[in-house]
């Protein structure tokens, strides 16, 4: 008689993942606001065998630079050049397992900045993009991804006057208040027995989440503009 063996061999498979992002408000109405993020992050793992490495890794891609000195990042590591945020976890798998599970949340708080400088493109939108990857000893999971919308709400003012070398008013002052990033451009305007003398560097330029004040100055015989 022969003895017999049979010998099974087990795959181990990533058979599924999923993202979620969630904000905590879905305005931002000061340049000031803290926007605090969660992030959970789940796969399910086959056939794990002992003594396994799985590393989650995920990624978040911000739609703006962020303050660091007013952000937490909760273990975070940011990369300015491609302004992303990566957590990387490594776990080791004790035993034989049928089903390893992967449940990963993370909590973590952004300060944005340079609102005058958001694209018209961006509709006052900051769009966020978070990935996660799962890799069990050299095989990766192809990765899942989640979205986040936050709306911009703030506003920027500008006052603009017309002034004489002795800072007198030549016209009204105008202040108008718009959406930070809103383009502007001031001019002189033709007031009799004035000339401008002295035109402001920011008499272009974009709302900022502060007041902008922009003085032409005039001088007698023909009008100055900030």
């Amino acid at each position: 008689s022969k003895n017999i063996i049979d010998i099974y061999y087990i795959n181990t498979e990533i058979v599924s993942e999923d993202i979620t992002k969630k904000a905590d408000k879905t305005i931002i109405s000061s340049s000031s606001d803290l926007i605090q993020y969660t992030v959970n992050y789940k796969a399910s793992i086959e056939n794990v065998k002992e003594n396994s490495q799985v590393v989650i890794t995920i990624i978040d891609t911000l739609p703006k630079k962020i303050d660091l000195s007013k952000s937490n990042l909760n273990g975070g590591d940011y990369n300015e050049e491609n302004n992303t945020i990566t957590w990387t976890m490594t776990k080791t798998v004790d035993e034989f397992t049928n089903l390893y599970e992967v449940n990963e949340t993370i909590t973590y708080t952004v300060n944005y900045k340079d609102f005058a400088n958001m694209s018209s493109s961006l509709n006052n939108m900051l769009l966020n993009t978070v990935k996660g990857v799962t890799t069990i000893n050299t095989d990766t999971s192809s990765g899942t991804e989640d979205n986040e919308e936050v709306e911009v709400a703030i506003d920027g003012t500008l006052i603009v006057k017309h002034v004489d070398e002795e800072g007198n008013e030549l016209l009204d002052t105008v202040t108008t208040t718009k959406k930070v990033g809103t383009s502007y451009s001031e001019s002189k305007k033709d007031i009799t027995g004035y000339s401008i003398k002295v035109e402001p560097t920011n008499k272009e330029g974009k709302y900022i989440g502060t007041i902008t004040e922009g003085d032409l100055l005039y001088k007698t015989g023909n009008p100055v503009c900030l």
